[in-house]
């Protein structure tokens, strides 16, 4: 960097930054890195304060009940129900994970995190936390229904077998 009247020009990078003082910025020490003077531009600074709320826990994606009665809807409850019959285990007394390979093209439809088989039915996680989720739970025909309840979990009838539903931990 060389000082040339009240111009200074940065060899290296090709710059040139026009201004008064000593070096030529009214005293601001030049960062090509950080943008010219130092600091961050404010679409920089936005990014940032983007991410770290990403980043926050409470951010999260939640399926709340009325879209899963709209996505229930769209893709019908007896779709769904027929599509996931094929899931049944004849051992069903423990949860177990169903991989992503083993989804039924009704399931795929319904862009699961996780799919889940137990003795209540299909649990479809939309959206989980830490020990937080959301998603569909579908009842087995001829299995009892749940109770449609506010609690943990909170369960809701959005179609006729299925159910969404929401743990808060």
């Amino acid at each position: 960097m060389r000082r040339l009247g009240k111009t200074t020009v940065l060899h290296n990078k090709g710059l040139e930054q026009k201004g008064s003082g000593a070096n030529g910025l009214n005293g601001a020490k030049l960062n090509p890195v950080l943008g010219g003077r130092g600091g961050m531009s404010r679409g920089a600074t936005g990014v940032c304060l983007l991410l770290a709320l990403l980043a926050t826990p409470g951010c999260r994606y939640r399926f709340e009940r009325d879209e899963a009665t709209a996505l229930i809807k769209r893709v019908g409850a007896e779709r769904v129900v027929n599509g996931v019959k094929a899931l049944r285990a004849s051992d069903r007394s423990r949860k177990r994970e169903v991989p992503m390979s083993q989804w039924p093209d009704v399931v795929q439809e319904l862009e699961p995190a996780a799919v889940f088989v137990d003795d209540e039915g299909v649990w479809i996680a939309k959206s989980s936390g830490f020990v937080e989720g959301e998603g569909l739970l579908i009842v087995f025909p001829g299995d009892k229904d749940p109770e449609e309840r506010w609690g943990d979990p909170s369960i809701w009838r959005v179609g006729k077998e299925v159910f969404w539903y929401q743990f808060t931990g």
